[in-house]
């Protein structure tokens, strides 16, 4: 298919949509109702992988890690504008 042929192809399909929704520029209702489908199935997956690794242990390392810089905040001494509070 040519440049040409291809412009042509989706100026007919621009077309389309804009004789079936009854405005130039708006989507077909069925057009809507497939994208609110795909967002659906999209969510719906991204809630299914967020539960997944919500629900996975935290690695020790990562736990040690925490304790190591927890514990030396609390060795430091209060500096100048910690005694004032």
């Amino acid at each position: 298919m040519t440049d040409e042929e291809s412009s042509r192809a989706d100026r007919a399909a621009k077309s389309t949509v804009a004789r079936r929704s009854g405005r130039q520029g708006r989507r077909a209702p069925l057009e809507v109702e497939q994208n609110a489908r795909v967002q659906a199935h999209i969510g719906n997956q991204l809630k299914i992988i967020y539960d997944t690794i919500v629900s996975e242990a935290v690695p020790d390392s990562l736990l040690d890690l925490l304790r190591k810089v927890d514990g030396a905040g609390n060795d430091k001494k209060p500096n100048e504008q910690d005694k004032r509070e």
